[in-house]
């Protein structure tokens, strides 16, 4: 299984899944006894991933304008730091 921390570390945590090695540069804080992919397979080998938001072509400006003014409310509000801040590695 390959996934974002959030999505996959209770797997890990519950003894449900093994995890192998995380893709940043440095343990992550929350798993420190998982490697890196780079100390453990791949030297220099990093991917911290990102995320995207897509419409499908010809959506109306003013529908994307809405979607990206409630994605920028989002990530300022307290319990969107609560999720992602921890799994920030090198933060």
């Amino acid at each position: 299984m390959a996934g974002n921390f959030p999505a996959t570390s209770g797997f890990a945590k519950a003894g449900q899944a093994k995890a192998l090695a995380v893709t940043s540069s440095k343990r992550l804080k929350q798993l420190p006894n998982v490697p890196t992919v780079s100390e453990a397979a791949i030297p220099g080998f990093e991917n911290t991933g990102w995320y995207a938001l897509a419409v499908p072509m010809g959506t109306p400006q003013f529908i994307i304008d809405k979607i990206y003014v409630a994605t920028e409310k989002s990530f300022k509000a307290h319990h969107y730091w609560l999720i992602w801040k921890p799994t920030a590695s090198h933060r």
